[in-house]
């Protein structure tokens, strides 16, 4: 009887184990050349993966609000929906008449309120949390990490006197993750790995401050950045067409309780001329 039991507790204990540690989801794109996996088990992660080849490893995403209820922090999933979409967007504007919007998704939905959807096209991916909150919300810090598999090329423009009031005008220089300066980049940025090019930008931005990336302190890695939400503002700059941030909260978004976020957009080509077609974002 006393065997018995330990075997009982044995298996009980590897199902467990395998249940807290592969909590791993997959997500590729219709040609299966990009591949991104989000892990749930204590923050949420992501990584991708363009032609079997790691990019990025796992790279925490999420937000911090003012008094709790934190996104990304021991994640609950209820539930996760999968699917593909085939459709055409006619755009107000831009180089091509129709846009081709191919991709596959997963929603998963998690206690506390929050949604993560994420979509994995032939030319990159992309990522944002949605929220149904009864109540307002106030953001401390939107999280999103990218922690590169190597010592990158980056392409990167750095806002003139490293400040968040600029009119996005500055060139861009060539440089690597370990040559990096500490100044603010601003997006998009362009990064070279030995098989892909990647553009890491922003779409859907709206009542919501821009992202900047910073270097972190462990190799190779980024971080996000953005500005406090303003205060108290008045009229200047260049012949007074700029609003002067004079005074910051502590916090940099007063939302809607219910909403989506903008997106997190990472795009993949393994050709430069191929980014200048890119629709992903219009």
């Amino acid at each position: 009887m006393g065997k018995i039991k330990i075997v009982i507790f044995l298996i009980a204990s590897f199902l467990f184990s395998s249940i807290t540690f592969s909590q791993n989801y997959e997500l590729s794109s219709p040609n299966e050349l990009i591949k991104i996996v989000i892990n749930s088990t204590d923050t949420l992660k992501y990584s991708l993966y363009y032609k079997d080849v790691l990019q990025i490893k796992p790279s925490s995403i999420g937000l911090n609000f003012v008094g709790g209820d934190n996104i990304g922090i021991l994640p609950k999933l209820k539930k996760n929906k999968t699917g593909k979409v085939k459709q055409e967007i006619t755009p107000l504007y831009g180089n091509n008449k129709v846009i081709h919007d191919i991709f596959n998704y997963i929603k998963m939905d998690f206690h506390n309120g929050y949604v993560l959807e994420v979509r994995a096209y032939n030319s990159g991916v992309s990522l944002r949390f949605l929220t149904s909150f009864k109540e307002n919300k106030k953001v401390l810090k939107d999280i999103f990490d990218v922690n590169f598999s190597g010592n990158y090329k980056l392409f990167v423009s750095h806002p003139f006197n490293n400040n968040f009031l600029n009119s996005y005008e500055e060139n861009y220089r060539v440089t690597k993750l370990n040559k990096l300066s500490d100044s603010l980049i601003m997006l998009p940025l362009l990064v070279e790995s030995k098989n892909a090019k990647m553009v890491i930008t922003e779409s859907d931005l709206y009542d919501y401050p821009a992202m900047y990336f910073i270097k972190a302190k462990k190799n190779n890695s980024l971080i996000a950045v953005q500005p406090k939400y303003p205060l108290l503002t008045t009229v200047g700059g260049h012949n007074n067409f700029n609003l002067i941030v004079e005074k910051r909260a502590d916090y940099i978004a007063n939302i809607s309780g219910k909403r989506s976020f903008p997106w997190k957009v990472i795009i993949v080509e393994d050709d430069d001329k191929n980014l200048l077609s890119n629709d992903l974002v219009y």
